[in-house]
């Protein structure tokens, strides 16, 4: 008998299952490839400021510092590198913006996340300078889900098809599912999600460019409305957006050209559009992951909600999870799922 069946084979799902190989269970990953949820298109930035409004991200101080040991782990695991150590440069509108960030990081919980500096990028208006935030960096979604499925598959510990819910059969003790059966279950299906949950789906779409010109070669991530990331094959990712009515994995005029007009108004550089893809991320109305034991059952529990931080929110909760199942620790009376059924 497995110790976990695993709906959803996404960051959340990854992450969840990774936590249980270290502990040495035994699971089996239901991933839908076919469906297109946010894990794989998301940019993968991660970033423990909100600097447009001078504040820190949730738990920020926890998370944040822990994310490079994780990643670092994970890369070990599939002898792949997926995880870059690209920092965010936040351009300053304003002046007045610098001096208000000025003023930010001499209070003692800013400190340890940035600082500002002010020399030439290329093709890049800066003249107010920018805030070079610390524990911030990328990871290159795509690449760590291919390279971990396919870890996965030969190890025989995921399957590539749609999950039926209507198959699923609670015992007293364990859960079957048409001919396997374990201990526990776990949904990480993102929006795609098969129980009843305050989800609030947010749409974004995102732009992979090439650049015209040659020398284009950044070691950060510049920012200002929208991101420029560098990806693996000397291209850049640009967006994203947020739609929250028309929700579907249909790339939009209105999308791209959102996009581009931030884009424009602090890169000077030109580059041709060479893919526009969008996802689906899923957000809960509380801005608070989703994590913990579904109620009224003894064996089913959720990894869900994480928004559009899944990269850097995704391991330290799916580390909550299970060291609650197997070691006794609290989840967050904040975050708890709990709170949504």
């Amino acid at each position: 008998m497995l110790d976990f069946i695993i709906v959803g084979g996404g960051i959340s799902g990854i992450c969840a299952a990774f936590e249980l190989k270290k502990k040495n269970k035994k699971f089996i990953i239901f991933n839908d490839s076919q469906l297109t949820g946010a894990s794989k298109i998301a940019a993968g930035i991660y970033n423990p400021l909100l600097p447009k409004h001078i504040k820190i991200a949730y738990n920020a101080g926890v998370i944040y510092p822990n994310i490079n040991q994780f990643y670092t782990q994970l890369e070990n695991f599939v002898k792949i590198k997926f995880h870059f150590h690209t920092p965010i440069y936040y351009i300053f509108s304003s002046m007045a913006e610098q001096n208000n960030w000025a003023i930010a990081l001499q209070n003692e919980k800013f400190k340890p996340f940035g600082n500002i500096e002010n020399k030439p990028l290329k093709d890049i208006n800066c003249p107010y300078g920018y805030l070079k935030i610390n524990f911030s960096g990328r990871v290159d979604t795509k690449l760590l889900t291919e390279s971990v499925h396919k870890k996965l598959q030969l190890e025989q510990m995921l399957l590539d098809e749609h999950f039926e819910i209507e198959q699923l059969i609670y015992h007293k003790d364990f859960i079957e599912y048409k001919t396997i059966k374990a201990k526990n279950i776990l949904f990480c299906q993102g929006c795609f999600a098969t129980h009843k949950l305050k989800l609030k789906p947010a749409k974004g779409e995102i732009l992979t460019l090439s650049p015209i010109e040659e020398n284009y070669n950044y070691d950060c991530i510049p920012q200002q409305g929208v991101f420029l990331a560098p990806t693996n094959n000397n291209n850049f990712k640009t967006g994203s957006t947020f739609e929250w009515q028309n929700i579907d994995n249909k790339p939009t005029e209105k999308g791209k050209t959102e996009i581009l007009d931030k884009l424009k108004q602090w890169h000077l550089g030109r580059f041709e559009i060479i893919d526009h893809e969008a996802g689906i991320r899923p957000s809960s109305y509380d801005r608070r992951p989703l994590v913990g034991k579904i109620p009224n059952t003894t064996n089913a529990y959720i990894l869900n909600g994480m928004g559009s931080k899944g990269i850097a929110l995704a391991p330290y909760y799916a580390a909550m999870l299970v060291n609650s199942i197997y070691n006794n620790w609290n989840i967050d009376s904040e975050v708890n799922a709990a709170r949504v059924f």
